[in-house]
C-alpha cells in the first residue's frame, strides 16, 4: 500500500530469525550482549530501539510508515539502570494472591527457578524492568511529537504475554495458563486522541492486524483469522468475539478458552476446570466442567477453534507456501539463537 516498513527488536524469539519480520523495508536487531543477557548490552537496549525508530523514521522519506518496536522490557532476566531501580527499591507492592494449580505437576520445573526468599523485592525489580520499558514507548512518542507527527500516526501498545510472579506457583510465563500470563495490555491512541475510554470487550493479539488494516482502508484477504477491532473502537458494537483461546506448549500442554464470564482450563490428557471469573478473577476456586451447564459451550467452541486451526494449516500446506512451525524449538536455530532463546525461557 505504499509504506515503508521497518521494525527494531531486541527479543529474537520476534525477529527474522525466527520469520517475523522477513518482508519489511529495513530490520534492525539489537542484540548487543545478546538478548536474554545481563549487563549493560541488555539495559542499553532500549535506547538502542528508540534510536533506531528515530532513524527509521528519517530513512523513511516523505513515505508513510509502519513501524513495530519490540522492547525486552520487562521480560526476563528483569534488570533496569540504577537510577530507575532506585524508584521501587524498598517499596510495597501491590498484594500478592496465592492459588492453588490446577495441574500441581506442571509447575515442577519452574520450582528451582526463583521467585527468591525475599519476593517482594522481586517484584520490585519487576515494576522498575516495567518502568524502564515504558520509559523507551515515552521515548517514541516523544520523537513523534518533535518530528511533528504525532497528531498523524496511529500509536497502538501491546504485549506479547504477561507474567508469573508464583501467584500459580508458575514463575516467568513460559506455559502458564492464567491470567497473570494472559491478560494483556492494548492500548490504541488515534491521531488527535482526545477521547480517552476502556472497552471491556475480548480481543486477541491477532486482531491488531486487520484492525490497523481496517483503519487504513487496505483490503486484505478473508483467511485472515483475526477480527477488525473497528466496530468497537467507534462504538458500533459491544463485541467482535464471543471466545478468546489461547494455548501452551510443553511437557504439560494446556488449553484455553473463555467468554466475557466464564473460563474452561484443559490439560491434556488431564484434568479441567471452569472458573467463574466474575466473582473468582484470581482463579482460586475450580469448579467440575460437569457442574456448570455453560461448560458445554466452552468445550464445543474450544472443539470448533482446533478444527479450524488444522483446516488453515491445511490449506496453507496445500497452496505450497511454507507452514509455520508449531514450536519454536522445530526451526533450525543457530547455536548462539538457541542460547538466546534458552536464555528468555521459550528453550529448554
Amino acid at each position: 500500500a505504499g509504506y515503508y516498513t521497518f521494525m527494531a527488536t531486541a527479543n529474537v524469539a520476534a525477529s527474522p530469525t525466527v520469520g517475523i519480520g522477513e518482508d519489511f523495508d529495513s530490520v534492525s536487531s539489537v542484540e548487543e550482549g545478546g538478548a536474554g543477557s545481563r549487563g549493560k548490552g541488555r539495559r542499553d537496549s532500549v535506547r538502542q530501539i528508540a534510536t533506531r525508530f528515530s532513524r527509521g523514521l528519517h530513512d523513511r522519506g516523505n513515505r508513510p510508515f509502519f513501524a513495530y518496536l519490540h522492547f525486552l522490557p520487562p521480560h526476563f532476566p528483569y534488570d533496569a539502570p540504577d537510577d530507575v531501580k532506585a524508584l521501587f527499591a524498598g517499596g510495597d507492592p501491590d498484594a500478592y494472591f496465592h492459588a492453588n494449580p490446577l495441574l500441581p505437576e506442571a509447575t515442577q520445573e519452574y520450582r528451582a527457578a526463583p521467585p527468591p526468599d525475599d519476593r517482594t523485592e522481586w517484584v520490585n525489580l519487576y515494576d522498575a524492568n516495567l518502568r524502564w520499558g515504558d520509559q523507551g514507548v515515552g521515548a517514541v512518542h516523544e520523537m513523534l511529537e518533535q518530528e511533528g507527527l504525532l497528531e498523524d500516526t496511529l500509536f497502538i501498545v501491546t504485549s506479547d504475554h504477561g507474567e508469573a510472579l508464583g501467584e500459580h506457583d508458575y514463575v516467568w510465563h513460559e506455559n502458564v495458563p492464567y491470567d497473570e500470563a494472559l491478560h494483556i495490555p492494548l492500548l490504541v491512541r488515534f491521531p488527535g486522541g482526545a477521547l480517552t475510554t476502556r472497552i471491556p470487550a475480548l480481543t486477541q493479539t491477532v486482531d491488531v492486524m486487520p484492525t490497523i488494516l481496517d483503519l487504513l482502508g487496505v483490503t486484505y484477504p478473508d483467511s485472515v483469522q483475526g477480527k477488525s477491532l473497528v466496530p468497537l473502537l467507534t462504538g458500533t458494537s459491544e463485541k467482535v468475539r464471543d471466545y478468546a483461546y489461547t494455548q501452551t506448549w510443553g511437557p504439560y500442554y494446556s488449553r484455553v478458552v473463555r467468554d466475557q464470564r466464564w473460563l474452561l482450563l484443559q490439560y491434556e490428557d488431564g484434568p479441567e476446570a471452569v472458573y467463574d471469573l466474575s466473582t473468582d478473577p484470581q482463579e482460586a476456586r475450580p469448579l467440575a466442567p460437569g457442574r456448570v451447564p455453560q461448560a458445554a459451550a466452552l468445550k464445543a467452541a474450544l472443539s470448533q477453534f482446533r478444527a479450524d486451526q488444522q483446516r488453515a494449516r491445511a490449506e496453507l500446506a496445500k497452496s505450497g507456501k511454507n507452514v509455520p512451525a508449531q514450536e519454536p524449538s522445530t526451526r533450525k536455530l543457530s547455536d548462539e539463537t538457541r542460547r538466546q532463546l534458552e536464555a528468555l525461557g521459550y528453550l529448554k
